[in-house]
């Protein structure tokens, strides 16, 4: 069976044709320039967009021939496994002192998935994530996707009226949280009937949550990955709500897909960066400052 061509999406700003939009175009339809209402920078800027990815994606698991016996599964969840099979395993993540590799990470998750899915967590279920970046939230993510629920990360400074607006408005049924900001989440549990289960990280005493270390000592680390379809919701982005009630946004599995194949074409490959440290010196005598660099 033969896919049809990939959508792509741009943001583009025009200059003489005072236009700004999203253009959805094939990534295939070319040359740019027959493209109408758009001037010359629009057209540059949505040349040097789609040129850099087009050969790539043309032959990725949108576009290409495949047998249907052949295994396809189509969850961004399944890039952690993928790069666990092509490079091996390596140090992923330095926290607190501690290195972790990403075998560890992706075995993390595949135990967090299984108590997931034990806590009645089913695909396209809602699982809410309140709290600070750690080794936890890096696993977590994937084990989300891997189950096929949408994860919905959330500011941990919420305050309980404002998380519980949205607890009820995406319909979490699970949500994991750290010893920090578990008074906040509980309070908002009370006005969320559909929160039925609270993962509590690095405590266990407190009342009303699960403990997470509990739940990753019980589970299998094997876990297969559900199918996805490209249009299925990976993740429920919330916006800050400054001229109304928040309201999510959805990211679909293929969309997560794209951004990442972006990034590693346009930043890792077509535009190598050196990182530099900068810091100035102020000479007291001469009240004047020097820079300084550093290569890293």
């Amino acid at each position: 069976m033969t896919h049809q061509p990939d959508i792509f999406w741009a943001n583009i700003f025009g200059e003489s044709c005072r236009l700004r939009m999203i253009v959805r175009i094939p990534v295939t339809e070319r040359p740019l320039a027959n493209l109408p209402g758009l001037c010359q920078n629009c057209k540059h800027q949505l040349e040097d967009s789609l040129c850099q990815i087009s050969l790539r994606v043309q032959v990725s698991h949108k576009d290409r021939v495949r047998q249907d016996s052949e295994e396809f599964i189509v969850n961004i969840g399944s890039g952690i496994e993928d790069n666990i099979k092509r490079f091996g395993e390596y140090e992923a993540l330095y926290f607190e002192g501690r290195c972790y590799t990403n075998v560890e990470i992706n075995r993390n998750a595949n135990l967090l998935g299984n108590a997931l899915k034990g806590l009645g967590v089913n695909k396209g279920d809602r699982v809410a994530v309140q709290m600070p970046n750690s080794p936890v939230v890096l696993s977590a993510f994937p084990a989300i996707y891997k189950i096929g629920a949408v994860v919905v990360p959330l500011n941990p400074l919420l305050r309980p009226e404002e998380a519980a607006y949205i607890y009820r408005d995406c319909g979490a049924k699970v949500i994991l949280t750290s010893p920090d900001f578990v008074g906040r989440v509980l309070e908002a549990q009370k006005q969320t009937p559909n929160l039925q289960h609270v993962i509590l990280a690095d405590r266990s005493d407190v009342p009303g949550t699960i403990p997470y270390d509990d739940v990753m000592s019980s589970n299998s680390d094997e876990l297969a990955v559900v199918q996805t379809d490209t249009d299925d919701g990976a993740a429920l982005m919330y916006t800050a709500g400054t001229t109304g009630p928040p309201t999510g946004v959805v990211h679909t599995h293929y969309s997560l897909y794209v951004t990442a194949l972006l990034f590693y074409e346009y930043i890792l490959v077509h535009r190598p960066t050196t990182r530099q440290l900068n810091s100035w010196a102020l000479n007291p005598k001469t009240l004047q400052f020097s820079e300084l660099r550093q290569q890293v």
